[in-house]
């Protein structure tokens, strides 16, 4: 009898452990520490990154003061040049348009692109506009800086802010554009380095509207717009068809011809959102739950794919405006890996994780 007892607690508490077992395999992701990839984020990768943006601004603020103070071939050139280093830093922010960026619609404000010249001129000639107005958005921000500041050769620039009849208007017109993009920077960097940094932490869940959502939503999103706006609608396509017209007017800083670059900026910096840099990351979690992708490890597969799809940009030579019409298969195939990897992050990567895509896209993968 005793030993039936003892025989019977045995298989008891087999039986509780491979329930155990059996549950912890089912919710894998119950141990995966979601606040420790979000803290990562926010302190390495969107807290420092903001700050840097905001100090690029300031300087592009400077250069642009002792330009139209003393316009010159000099401090022409050094303005450019500080134009570029604010865009760059820009792609390092562009994907967080959640919280404090999606309260002042930050990328709207800052990169709606191709600009308006129309607006522009308009604006340059009255002298008299509202930046914050709708028919604004399109004639502000980092595209129409691009405008002023590189449309024509440098002598011509120069010309237009010092001898032309709306020289005043066209430098006043310049620092207001630029006061308004630091001054929305400034808003959304306080923010974050107030109220809103211990929200996002603390806002652990998965559903729609948690910090996870959100940051794999937009993650999810800018990769859209490198396949879409960066790439795809200069290349022809209308949503999933391609024209085989293209319009390189469509590309971003297409009058400093500078697209390649911010590009690949925008890349390596969803990558490290993605791998959380030196941190946790998206691959962290995804290989937490054993993901899988065609018997690979799906954390795997899309590390690969970012530095293919990354590679496959640098292939494009000379540079992007140029290579639509004189190496147009480069800009196909930087185009089509860009599109594995929004289907990776958008599919297989959401789907894994137990998340929803709740931004629109109306043209398709």
């Amino acid at each position: 009898m005793k030993s039936k007892i003892i025989l019977l607690l045995v298989v008891m508490i087999a039986c509780i452990n491979a329930a155990c077992k059996k549950k912890k395999k089912e919710n894998p992701d119950a141990e995966f520490d979601r606040a420790a990839l979000l803290t990562n984020v926010r302190d390495n990768i969107i807290l420092p990154q903001y700050g840097d943006f905001v100090s690029r601004l300031s300087e592009l603020q400077t250069a642009a003061t002792s330009f139209t103070s003393s316009a010159n071939i000099t401090s022409l050139e050094n303005l450019q040049t500080k134009f570029k280093n604010a865009y760059l830093a820009w792609q390092k922010v562009s994907a967080f348009e959640f919280g404090p960026a999606e309260q002042s619609i930050l990328r709207m404000n800052m990169n709606s692109f191709p600009t308006d010249t129309n607006q522009i001129r308009s604006n340059i000639n009255s002298g008299s506009y509202n930046l914050n107005a709708a028919s604004n958005i399109r004639a502000k921000g980092f595209p129409a800086l691009d405008y002023l500041l590189f449309s024509k050769p440098v002598n011509a620039i120069l010309d237009s802010f010092t001898i032309s009849s709306k020289s005043t208007n066209r430098k006043n017109l310049l620092n207001n554009i630029i006061a308004d993009m630091l001054s929305n920077a400034q808003t959304v960097n306080n923010k974050w380095n107030n109220e809103y940094k211990n929200t996002f932490t603390s806002n652990t869940g998965t559903d729609i509207g948690s910090s996870i959502s959100l940051l794999v939503n937009q993650l999810s999103f800018e990769c859209e717009m490198v396949r879409r706006e960066r790439i795809g609608n200069a290349l022809g396509y209308q949503g999933i068809v391609n024209t085989n017209i293209t319009n390189p007017w469509l590309v971003e800083a297409y009058y400093s011809n500078y697209s390649k670059p911010l590009i690949l900026e925008n890349l390596h910096n969803l990558k490290n959102i993605y791998s959380g840099k030196n941190g946790q990351g998206f691959d962290d979690y995804l290989n937490h739950i054993n993901a899988d992708y065609n018997g690979q490890p799906l954390a795997n597969v899309i590390m690969n794919q970012f530095d293919i799809a990354i590679n496959a940009v640098n292939q494009i030579t000379p540079d992007l405006k140029t290579a639509l019409h004189n190496n147009k298969p480069s800009v196909d195939a930087a185009f089509l890996e860009v599109k594995k990897l929004v289907v990776l992050i958008k599919i297989d990567m959401t789907s894994q994780l137990g998340l929803i895509i709740s931004y629109q896209d109306g043209d398709g993968d």
